[in-house]
């Protein structure tokens, strides 16, 4: 598991407490002090390690405040799969209703036969187990089981996770992806997260048109803007309608890979915005101990915008994919990163700005949302974190899948 080295000394905020306009929801996870992204309250998760800034996250505590989601949204994740029977995914796997587990008959006539949990596009079975890691980190970030004591917090604490694998980073998995995508549209899915950036390939008339099926049926694609640290956005995340997202680091400046176990996000004018991409607290499936590992990338960062977008459609569900993503920019935070890059109004380095989920939020209600120098008053610096496992090392490790670095040990 992941442990500090000194125990985390925190400011405390009570004087200033009744200050607050909007109250804050904490939730009880054991590991959710490590999620900068959710909160980030300064210090450094290892050494090497970007040095995190007070305030640079998604002010996810003031959010849910206002939602923790619903059940009835449902997150298809196409992807290398997920270990759903891990502890922290209880009650957030999408169930099919419509299927007897086991009975070998395809009982909703949807094409698919036992299809309970999803579907695995690349073997063609009804397993969409991960044995590559990427599809649960993912899934973690989107989804984690909140507020049960254990782990991590997810974006979202109440929507289903739809498990769509369609591949391990071969030459098929855009053809699998297509299929998948058609099977998000049937299962009523609201969301499509695509955390892979191919900025090289040649799309499909399939892929594409399945990609505008699933926009013109409501679904809000999100896809990640690829990991080359250059100015060429994914080609599916350029395609009309899909929500492109960039990667930042714990200090809100674009993901540029000169730390180590940083991955470069790539920039260009089709950019919506960014997300905390880099250093990123996930599950791993490679060892006993499931929360030992980060990872980096746009992979990362595109599952946090996805799991604000079903917060944003629990908060109502009509809304449509053009008008989340209308929301999404215009509750961004612009010039919080490199001042040379994060200029006023859209740029190609940040494109609106790093999402914010409280911002989102309140753009309905009459909810006024903090002002900057209070929400970084109200978070005290804490100490320098060191990540371990469980024989003592200092770790950063990381799924090398799509562009992730593995991260190397470093003795404390």
């Amino acid at each position: 598991m992941i442990r500090t080295k000194h125990p985390i000394r925190s400011v405390c905020a009570a004087a200033i407490s009744l200050l607050q306009l909007v109250q804050a929801r904490v939730p009880n996870d054991s590991l959710f002090q490590y999620q900068w992204p959710l909160k980030n309250t300064g210090g450094q998760l290892c050494q090497g390690c970007t040095v995190n800034k007070v305030g640079a996250d998604m002010h996810m505590e003031q959010a849910w405040d206002i939602t923790t989601g619903d059940s009835s949204i449902i997150v298809a994740i196409l992807d290398t799969g997920c270990k759903w029977r891990l502890p922290d995914f209880a009650g957030r796997i999408w169930i099919n209703k419509g299927e007897i587990a086991g009975n070998g008959i395809d009982d909703d006539g949807n094409g698919f036969v036992d299809d309970v949990r999803g579907w695995d596009f690349h073997d063609n079975d009804n397993d969409p187990d991960d044995i590559d890691g990427h599809g649960t980190s993912v899934a973690s970030v989107i989804g984690s089981a909140t507020n049960d004591k254990l782990g991590f917090a997810g974006v979202d604490w109440k929507c289903k996770l739809m498990i769509l694998r369609d591949g391990q980073g071969d030459n098929g998995l855009l053809n699998n992806s297509a299929k998948a995508i058609r099977y998000a549209i049937k299962m009523k899915a609201r969301i499509i997260n695509i955390s892979r950036g191919d900025t090289g390939a040649v799309l499909s008339t399939e892929y594409k048109d399945a990609v505008a099926a699933a926009i013109q049926a409501g679904i809000v694609v999100v896809a990640g803007s690829a990991n080359d640290g250059v100015e060429k956005i994914s080609v599916i995340a350029q395609l009309p309608g899909v929500i492109a997202v960039g990667s930042t680091g714990p200090d809100d400046r674009r993901a540029k890979g000169l730390n180590p176990g940083s991955v470069p996000s790539n920039y260009g004018d089709r950019l919506d915005l960014v997300a905390p991409g880099d250093y990123i607290p996930v599950l791993d499936i490679s060892s006993a101990e499931p929360y030992n590992q980060m990872a980096s990338g746009t992979s990362m960062a595109t599952p946090h915008v996805a799991g604000v977008v079903a917060l944003l459609l629990a908060q109502d569900p009509r809304r449509t994919p053009a008008q989340i993503r209308d929301i999404l920019c215009s509750s961004a935070d612009d010039l919080v990163g490199d001042p040379l890059e994060d200029t006023p109004g859209r740029d190609k380095y940040y494109g609106c700005g790093r999402v914010n989920a409280y911002r989102a939020l309140s753009q309905v209600g009459g909810i006024r949302p903090l002002p900057p120098s209070l929400r970084q008053k109200l978070n005290g610096p804490i100490e320098a974190l060191n990540l371990f496992t469980v024989d003592g090392r200092r770790v950063m490790k990381s799924v090398p899948a799509y562009g992730i670095k593995s991260f190397t040990f470093t003795e404390p």
